[in-house]
């Protein structure tokens, strides 16, 4: 009896730190995914301002880009934290955030024109550069920031779609 009690004991104890292990994950998780939508919220500031404060919109955008490099450090040592705790499960999760970092960067890299900056290249610079392709002009800037914005929350999206939490932690 005394045998059964302390493998019921050990029982416990092992479910209890299973348990924990997953609530600490989760909220590694949680703490990420704030992370992302705060850096989605702070992008979409600079992105909505209007055209008359450009100047101060770069500088803004700079800083921006600052952020989101130290700031994906962070996610990554939080991943691969949890990578850690739940093995090949959070391996899929990784390999997803990389991926929407990557899209967010390229979203972001693009620096903001208005109508002025025409994209069309000058016409002695063309024999130069005759193996690049040719830039089609751009949309009107309002327009132009109504398909980035879409284009992030379809990112982020997809990304929330295939995060499925509770998945990762089913054994």
């Amino acid at each position: 009896m005394k045998k059964m009690m302390k493998m019921n004991l050990t029982k416990k104890k092992k479910m209890k730190m299973k348990m924990n292990l997953k609530m600490n994950n989760l909220k590694n998780l949680i703490k990420i995914m704030k992370m992302i939508i705060s850096h989605l919220m702070m992008g979409m500031n600079v992105m909505m301002k209007k055209k008359k404060k450009m100047k101060i919109l770069k500088k803004k955008q700079i800083n921006y880009q600052k952020n989101w490099a130290r700031k994906q450090k962070k996610l990554m040592v939080l991943l691969q934290t949890v990578h850690q705790k739940t093995n090949s499960k959070a391996l899929n999760l990784v390999k997803i955030l990389k991926n929407f970092q990557k899209k967010g960067n390229q979203l972001m890299s693009k620096n903001l024109k208005t109508k002025n900056c025409s994209m069309k290249q000058h016409p002695h610079k063309k024999n130069q550069q005759t193996h690049l392709k040719e830039q089609t002009p751009q949309p009107p800037y309002n327009r132009k920031l109504k398909i980035r914005t879409k284009l992030v929350k379809h990112y982020f999206l997809e990304f929330l779609n295939k995060t499925v939490f509770l998945k990762l932690f089913k054994k």
